[in-house]
């Protein structure tokens, strides 16, 4: 999900799918990689939510 607050501030709010099997170290790297990509992308506050592959997540948001 992305929004806007106000027309330039822009928030974005994703679950990202990863193996069962990822290290804590990996889930770090995933989350500062996807932060610096959406970053680049105009976005001021991404919230992620890394889900691990398998898991249910009908409650997660």
């Amino acid at each position: 999900h992305v929004w806007s607050l106000d027309g330039t501030y822009n928030i974005l709010s994703i679950h990202l799918v990863v193996n069962a099997d990822v290290t804590v170290a990996d889930q770090i790297e995933i989350r500062t990689k996807a932060n610096r990509i959406i970053r680049s992308y105009g976005v001021d506050h991404p919230t992620i939510a890394l889900e691990f592959d398998g898991e249910d997540c009908s409650l997660c948001c």
